[in-house]
């Protein structure tokens, strides 16, 4: 990566944020330290930082990924399962024959699910053919029947183009759209096979086919299920209940098909899980770890605008990307420079303000020494042992989720649990970990001592043993030796079988209950500590820095508003560098000059006198680019003009020793005259037919953009949809 925009030989270019002044304005008091740092950053400090990011994403990508294949590989498998068991078994006294049909519903895109079952389906053993051949169709190559067919036959008949098992048509006998050139492939591919192949098709976006060309493929297909073992899986976008199938197309198209419906998970669901499993599962340790301003906003944009998979990749990713991106200290975050990085003169800057953010006061327990600090090298064992102070607290603030968690599902097997419902789709257990990275857990941990409080005998013990199983499946990463040391002072032994005696069981639910609350309470408030307590924490912690939403969901109309109010702002920079003042309406395009005109009118314009008012500016318009013609014709007919010599200017001749005549000079004012009368209407006449057009078109553009609402009952008038204008 570099930093200058004509380095052809890099795939990517940082642009640092310098826009003090404006960041200034706005009070962003806060934000200011991380873009004046820039100033103060190593001679490789992007390069770093790049790798840090990607070294990080990565880790949380390939995360993400297993988690996701986790949860599909059930369905994947069911339906990998009726594709290979899908002419197995026939049902006898039919009166015509069932395409196999397996739709798969899912209210997002789901590449990845498809992706999964195709690789399960096309899985070969050495030296063995496939068990399936799979062609994908999609709406845009079925227009019509004949590319329809075409495209099915041929997404089959290419998947053996090798000259050891290659089929290929001479095309004299058969046309290629032909569904016979499919069946004597596919004859030939069962002579050389032991176990003949079945053919899938994918149908992709179902929804945009167009139905009377799926009827006619559908019964095509239908007629040559005998000799050709076909498999349609289809995938729908609507909801499952009714299907699309059964509302669109008709019973003797649905006649021939036999229907298996299967369900993605997807939504809420899928997002919770994510969520979870990245950042609060204590079998992974993320490299960086999202504050609750990041995780409300990923919760917020995949609920209210797009709960599709790839979405919420993205957003995870913008957020990696904000983070290395807003602070050169981030280059520590996986590794410190070495010492001769450090020591280079060059990195002074960048020292200095590593030291002071070291000896910021975050925490008057943990605050730094200076004779901690008196040498780089010194440096640099603090900033390791601070990385490794913050992941040790990280994972002990996952842990205290899981045991509030551990908590809520045992009594939730009681019908009682902690209030965690939250408003809207927010998931209860993603607002429950958001809770604790903020240290706002007091409603939570009082329901949690009342419901320990209230366990009898018999709860007491099954709540003991399922602790005893949880707190042996926590990582050794986690030093939990105190906790476990005071656990064992209330009556519980880790090695010892847990209270077989029912005396034993009875004391316990007398005398220790409210120990154990006590001890849960004690333990979960020590454990849940704020992070941003520990030095350096804004090196692996987004704590409250907000998500860009602008990247992800940008204000549109204002966006458009503005472009259209101020064009000139929108340009490339080669025209920036030209603006000597505030620009006049006529240099404006077309279509904001109309906008302007636009906004000076009321709720309802007349399109006549809007017309009106856009020619009298474009008159405008024509006058100062003709004045401008004229001026720079002038300075060119000055520069071409060859300069008198003194010999000339004595003896007023010419080169050629002769007077110059007065016949050129007449011919020359007559070349500067007007063009005759006719001339001018017929320039008149396009001119007026120029305006038409581009007020014709830039009304459309207008209109396009949703500014004008058309009405039935005044024909010449057109109402604004616009009102409020900010500047």
């Amino acid at each position: 990566m570099s930093s200058k925009l004509d380095d052809l030989t890099q795939s990517a270019i940082f642009i640092p944020y310098s826009d003090l002044e404006e960041e200034e304005e706005d009070g962003l008091e806060e934000s200011k330290p991380f873009f004046e740092s820039y100033l103060h950053d190593l001679p490789d400090g992007e390069e770093l930082r790049w790798d840090s990011y990607r070294a990080a994403w990565t880790k949380c990508l390939d995360r993400v990924q297993e988690i996701v294949k986790s949860i599909y590989e059930p369905v994947m498998l069911e339906v990998v399962e009726s594709v290979q068991k899908a002419h197995e078994s026939e049902f006898p006294g039919l009166p015509y024959p069932e395409i196999p049909a397996i739709t798969i519903t899912s209210p997002s895109p789901f590449p990845a699910f498809i992706q999964q079952v195709v690789e399960r389906l096309g899985v070969q053993e050495k030296r063995k053919k496939p068990d399936s051949y799979i062609a994908h169709l999609s709406p845009a190559e079925c227009v019509n029947m004949t590319a329809t067919m075409k495209a099915f036959i041929s997404g089959f008949i290419t998947q053996t183009s090798s000259k050891s098992q290659g089929f290929k048509s001479s095309g004299r006998t058969l046309a290629p759209y032909d569904v016979r050139v499919l069946d004597a492939w596919y004859q030939d591919l069962a002579e050389k096979s032991n176990k003949p192949p079945k053919l899938v098709v994918v149908l992709h976006e179902f929804e945009q086919f167009d139905s009377s060309i799926i009827e006619d493929f559908v019964y095509i297909c239908s007629l040559q299920l005998r000799q050709i073992p076909l498999v349609f899986i289809i995938c729908l976008s609507s909801p499952s209940s009714p299907t699309y199938l059964h509302n669109t197309y008709p019973r003797s198209t649905l006649a021939l098909l036999r229907i298996q419906q299967y369900a993605i998970p997807s939504g809420v669901s899928l997002l919770e899980r994510i969520c979870l499993e990245t950042f609060a599962s204590l079998e992974h340790e993320p490299d960086l770890v999202l504050g609750p301003a990041m995780l409300e906003s990923l919760v917020d944009h995949f609920t209210r605008y797009d709960s599709s998979l790839d979405s919420l990749i993205d957003s995870l990713q913008l957020a990696h990307l904000k983070h290395f991106s807003i602070d050169p200290l981030t280059l520590l975050h996986h590794e410190t420079p070495s010492q001769e990085t450090m020591e280079d003169p060059s990195s002074l800057p960048f020292l200095d303000t590593l030291l002071t953010r070291i000896h910021d006061p975050v925490d008057e327990d943990e605050e730094i020494d200076d004779w901690q600090t008196k040498s780089i090298r010194s440096v640099m064992k603090v900033v390791k042992g601070a990385r490794k102070d913050f992941y040790a607290h990280a994972r002990r603030v996952v842990l205290a989720f899981n045991l509030v968690r551990f908590v809520q599902k045992f009594a939730e097997e009681g019908h009682e649990g902690l209030d965690l419902q939250a408003k809207g789709d927010f998931p209860k257990y993603v607002r429950l970990y958001v809770n604790v990275l903020r240290g706002d857990l007091n409603p939570e941990l009082a329901d949690l001592e009342k419901i320990i409080r209230r366990l009898d005998a018999q709860k007491v013990v099954a709540f003991m043993g399922q602790l005893k199983t949880f707190l042996e499946s926590v990582p050794e990463d986690i030093d939990i030796s105190e906790a476990l040391d005071e656990l064992e002072q209330l009556g519980y032994d880790s090695s010892d079988e847990l209270f077989t005696d029912e005396e034993d069981a009875r004391k316990m639910a007398a005398e220790n209950p409210s120990k154990i609350a006590e001890w849960l309470l004690k333990y979960i408030r020590v454990w849940t500590e704020p992070l941003d307590r520990h030095t350096l924490w804004e090196v692996w912690y987004t704590r409250e820095s907000p998500f860009p939403s602008q990247i992800v969901n940008p204000s549109v109309r204002a966006s458009v508003v503005s472009g259209l109010l101020r064009p000139k702002e929108f340009v490339s920079e080669d025209n920036h560098g030209d603006d000597t003042g505030e620009e006049q309406l006529w240099e404006y395009p077309d279509t904001s000059i109309l906008f302007h005109r636009y906004l000076d009118s009321g709720k309802m314009i007349n399109i006549y006198d809007w017309f009106e008012s856009f020619h009298v500016v474009l008159e405008t318009q024509r006058n100062k680019l003709k004045e401008k013609r004229m001026a720079a014709a002038l300075a060119e007919r000055k520069k071409a003009q060859v300069p008198d010599t003194p010999s000339k200017r004595r003896s007023g001749k010419n080169v050629n020793g002769r007077t110059p005549s007065k016949r050129k000079g007449k011919e020359k004012e007559r070349s500067l005259s007007p063009p005759p009368a006719e001339d001018e209407e017929e320039d008149e006449e396009k001119w007026n037919m120029q305006v038409h057009a581009r007020f014709i078109r830039a009304l459309h553009e207008l209109d396009y953009m949703g500014f004008v609402k058309h009405t039935k009952r005044k024909q010449d008038s057109v109402l604004r949809t616009v009102f409020d204008v900010s500047g």
